[in-house]
């Protein structure tokens, strides 16, 4: 029996009995209860079947720093690295052809080929290769790898020419019998997908849309996703699609977090419940605080760098506090303000707060100054004259476990997770590293910039409502979606150059079959992910934005209009959470007897607001502090008078509140703006 092609648009999953279902992510795989794995793990396997070894990202961090040194021999290495590194794993993950790509590029991409070609050279003698080239390799490692299986989940196609990696190794894998679910469709949105179609028939593929994959009833995702694509003015109920805006951002994540616990309190389990997002790290940390305050048990799909963990933090601060005067340029050695925020910093044994006081009266820099008012200070002091980077690893290592930091982080088990994580990572650097001496600015450097590139688990609580990216909710089924953050310029996420090769570059290219990803291609498979969300919805799709984020007005998302919903000002009528009763009962001048840490204050804060709103005269919450000021010791520029003459609550607000006004969100486009996006139109348009 040949191999079947399911070309249904919305296919759902069927038994898999006999086969080895193969999905795009986890989420996905949940769908099934027979074997299952992802098409990455899949091809990891095959991969160590054939002695092939993949690279860790210490390896491949310094493996291309090592080729861009011995390329361009460049004292800049690492910056250079963090430039080429999107363009090179493009080019590893689709094969393209380095020599080809560096005959036919300009002279910049001509460079960064010969990078890449001794990048390749460097892990190979390492019997590696780089994480984004493993579906490239396994695809030619198959022959003796044959499963008979089902591929689910993959449902949006990239552009053959340019991104063929996914199909090709599932083509590669495929034994007879195995079956593919690769939906087909008209216009734009599935012009990829045909286009593989008939090149997996030509290879001896047949469709077959006999009765697998079909709900026995259609579900609200598979409507709306239906309506989404054909655009055509379905009015769906509430009770399937709502759309809402909310003030802020923390508005929006209390308002979807109460419904969330609305539909808890309903009967939805709380792991049937995805909130989708494209921009996830925005939300996160206000997710995780809301939830806990709810009461609702969250997952987050999400990593962090390091660099954002206390213990990342720290370790920060330590390296900058120790940096010299001839390292910095200029500052001193234990500086001021790195060196008090390090001493005070939460993993560690704060000094008492005497200390705190004296160091903020007397201001002192360096280490002996430091020294004279905390004794303990040497436990921070690290040695900087030039040596190995293992030594330096070493001494930091060493440092930070003699510190007591480990038994500080015990009560948060993803910040005990990262403090082990760096402690790998800085013996890991010091294996992985040249062995000559190099400066101490030169290690901070290089410390800084993997606590920022390596990546932590944000939160390895597991069960309950998730927060998660599109890309992960692809192929898997929830009850309730909701759809956060959906503002223009979030989602659909706008295209963005790379500085290597750029969207000219990448025409130019094509022309020598050479094939990058083009601009057009990113807002279709946006559109495509977005669809293919709301598939995953069995009952109910709730899509919200915030009208402003960080004090800048935000307008909605195109895909409300590809819906026919205008999002109205949510109403949440669920108290989900203590202070929100509190709430509640303050502003609705009800008396209670609530023994809360917050609510005599929240009283008294209302009557604070309702004192100034009336005609009493000013009192110290106006302003009017009763405090004696030496006008002879301030000093005011012309501006700031002039300000202050024109309105003194602007200026209180402005200077004294550091209150900022909401930007505006502009809706048309300026000269400026517009004068350069014709000239880029038609230097592309050739």
């Amino acid at each position: 029996m040949s191999r079947r092609l399911i070309t249904r648009q919305f296919p759902f999953p069927p038994a898999s009995n006999g086969y080895l279902a193969v999905v795009p992510n986890i989420n996905a795989a949940l769908s099934f209860s027979g074997p299952v794995k992802t098409l990455r793990s899949l091809a990891d396997e095959v991969l160590r079947k054939n002695g092939i070894n993949v690279a860790d990202y210490l390896q491949t961090q310094f493996a291309l720093i090592r080729a861009i040194t011995a390329v361009c021999g460049a004292k800049n290495a690492s910056s250079l690295a963090v430039k080429y590194r999107p363009d090179l794993s493009a080019a590893l993950r689709t094969g393209v052809n380095l020599v080809e790509l560096e005959k036919h590029g300009s002279e910049r991409v001509k460079t960064f080929a010969r990078v890449a070609c001794k990048y390749t050279e460097i892990l190979g003698k390492q019997k590696a290769i780089d994480p984004e080239a493993v579906l490239t390799n396994a695809r030619s490692c198959c022959a003796s790898e044959k499963r008979k299986i089902l591929a689910y989940g993959f449902f949006r196609g990239r552009p053959i020419l340019s991104r063929p990696e996914e199909y090709e190794f599932i083509d590669a894998i495929a034994d007879e019998e195995s079956i593919f679910f690769l939906p087909a469709g008209e216009g734009y949105l599935f012009e990829e997908n045909q286009k593989w179609i008939d090149e997996l028939v030509r290879r001896g593929w047949e469709i077959d849309n006999s009765a697998i994959g079909i709900s026995e009833s259609p579900t609200a995702g598979s409507r709306l996703a239906a309506a989404f694509i054909s655009k055509q003015k379905d009015d769906f109920q509430e009770s399937e699609l709502a759309a809402y805006s909310f003030p802020s951002i923390e508005e929006e994540v209390r308002g979807v977090l109460a419904m969330a616990k609305g539909e808890i309190l309903a009967g939805t389990e709380a792991d049937k419940i995805a909130i989708v997002c494209r921009k996830p790290e925005i939300y996160a940390n206000l997710m995780r605080q809301t939830a806990e305050d709810f009461g609702i048990p969250i997952q987050f799909d999400l990593h962090n760098p390091l660099a954002a963990t206390q213990a990342g933090n720290f370790v920060r601060l330590l390296i900058e506090a120790n940096l010299g005067e001839e390292e910095t340029g200029g500052g001193h050695r234990f500086a001021f303000d790195v060196t008090l925020r390090l001493l005070f910093h939460s993993v560690l044994t704060s000094p008492d707060f005497d200390v705190w006081i004296t160091a903020r009266r007397n201001y002192p820099e360096g280490q002996e100054e430091w020294t004279g008012i905390y004794p303990d200070f040497e436990k921070l002091v690290l040695e900087t004259a030039d040596r190995t980077p293992g030594e330096f690893a070493a001494a930091v290592a060493a440092k930070i476990e003699s510190l007591g930091i480990r038994e500080r982080l015990c009560d948060s088990a993803e910040e005990l997770i990262a403090f082990e994580q760096i402690i790998r990572l800085l013996h890991s650097y010091g294996r992985q590293s040249r062995t000559d001496a190099i400066s101490f600015k030169r290690f901070a450097a290089e410390i800084a910039s993997l606590l920022s590139e390596v990546t932590t688990d944000f939160c390895v609580s597991r069960g309950g409502v998730r927060l998660m990216q599109p890309n992960s909710a692809i192929g898997s089924f929830f009850d309730v979606i909701f759809a956060i953050g959906l503002a223009e310029g979030m989602h659909p996420i706008q295209p963005a150059e790379t500085l290597t090769i750029d969207y000219l570059e990448r025409k130019r290219l094509a022309e020598n079959k050479i094939y990058f990803e083009a601009a057009s291609e990113i807002a279709r498979w946006e559109d495509l992910t977005f669809c293919y969300t709301l598939f995953s919805a069995k009952r109910k799709v709730v899509c919200s934005f915030p009208l402003a984020i960080n004090e800048k007005e935000q307008i909605p998302s195109v895909y409300f209009e590809k819906l026919n919903k205008n999002p109205v000002p949510a109403e949440i009528a669920l108290i989900a959470s203590q202070s929100d009763m509190l709430r509640h009962l303050l502003s609705a001048g009800i008396k209670s007897d609530v023994e809360h840490p917050l609510y005599q204050t929240a009283r008294n804060a209302l009557e604070v607001e309702r004192r100034r709103n009336s005609e009493c005269a000013y009192d110290e919450y106006d302003g009017v502090l009763g405090i004696k000021v030496d006008i002879a010791r301030r000093r005011w520029s012309a501006t700031r008078l002039t300000e202050y003459g024109q309105c003194p609550f602007k200026w209180f607000a402005r200077n004294a509140l550091k209150l900022k006004p909401v930007d505006e969100a502009v809706l048309e486009i300026d000269a400026l703006s517009r004068g350069s996006f014709y000239h880029r139109v038609l230097e592309i348009a050739g």
